[in-house]
């Protein structure tokens, strides 16, 4: 999941630069539609690892093991559960399926910020349901480290890159 997350902000860090004129003739297309598959591989292969853990847990039916899921499909947190497999790998596996959606700037931007969102949000909801009732953004860690890397992000999009490409 961390590496799907490291991918989606990579790419959109890459369209930042590009945006700003830094890396234009570097990066073509075909970087974006590599990337892209990328997103769609690890895309599948965190549903794979997430529904792979799931159902062990569950055949296993070990107390210690599936308390970790108990929490998480109860105490409020359900529809949450419920929405991750739709918000993580369906909407964006058909989304990103099409050749078109990874060779456009947009269309891939606008996947690789869902991929970041849902993400944070089933973090939050992994770490924060086992602590409190009801409280997806109880821990703001992920919330800080996301402005504080677009903040660096931001101030180097100032700086000229052109001269050392």
């Amino acid at each position: 999941g961390c590496f799907l997350a490291g991918v989606s902000f990579m790419t959109l860090t890459l369209m930042a630069f590009q945006s700003s004129g830094a890396l234009t003739r570097s990066l073509t297309i075909e970087h974006y539609h590599d990337l892209g598959k990328l997103l769609f591989g690890f895309t599948v292969f965190f549903a794979y690892i997430a529904f792979s853990q799931f159902m062990l847990y569950w055949y296993a039916n070990v107390p210690e093991e599936v308390e970790f899921f108990y929490h998480r499909l109860n105490h409020g947190w359900e529809w949450i559960s419920y929405a991750i497999p739709f918000t993580n790998f369906f909407i964006p596996f058909f989304f990103i399926m099409s050749r078109h959606v990874k060779r456009n700037k947009i269309t891939l931007a606008i996947c690789c910020v869902w991929t970041l969102i849902f993400h944070f949000v089933d973090l939050s909801r992994s770490m924060a349901s086992s602590f409190q009732k009801e409280s997806l953004f109880r821990h703001n860690n992920l919330i800080f480290m996301y402005i504080f890397y677009l903040l660096i992000l931001f101030i180097h999009l100032h700086f000229d890159y052109n001269k050392f490409f």
